[in-house]
């Protein structure tokens, strides 16, 4: 049998008396009562009649309340991170215009050609040159492989 305290819903204890009698007690409500922990039987962190548990219990019960709501409400908790997140980037980026990835690339790319001496732009064009070459012979190669294996 259980309490039939909604808060508690602990398992009864029965006992039966010199007299034959059926006596069924709540030993975490008579702990609560007398002010103790209702897991370690230490004193109560609170004074109040609604505190539960000592210091140490409370904390682990409370970790597992947040635990449990965390399950129960990923989709929630989720769409609250987006929209934190959204809201941040909007702070961060303080009433400056959106620019699209396209315009933010070409700007980029502007800022890099003033920027770059001429001895670094011939370094990139000779790799460029270099890479295209490279994939070149590798299609070639590729096709003769492929023609070598038609034959077979």
């Amino acid at each position: 049998m259980r309490c039939e305290k909604a808060l508690c819903r602990a398992a009864l204890e029965i006992t039966i008396d010199r007299l034959g009698r059926t006596i069924a007690r709540c030993p975490t409500c008579t702990r609560r009562r007398a002010g103790r922990c209702v897991q370690c039987n230490a004193p109560r962190w609170s004074k109040h009649a609604w505190g539960k548990y000592c210091t140490t219990c409370a904390k682990a019960a409370n970790d597992r309340a947040g635990r449990k709501y965390q399950a129960n409400n990923v989709e929630v908790l989720r769409e609250k991170a987006r929209l934190r997140m959204a809201k941040r980037r909007q702070q961060a980026r303080a009433g400056r215009a959106l620019v699209s990835g396209t315009e933010r690339a070409a700007h980029l790319n502007r800022w890099l050609a003033e920027h770059r001496t001429p001895e670094q732009r011939k370094a990139i064009a000779s790799h460029a040159s270099k890479a295209r070459w490279q994939k070149f012979y590798q299609r070639q190669m590729l096709r003769k492989m492929q023609e070598h294996q038609e034959r077979r």
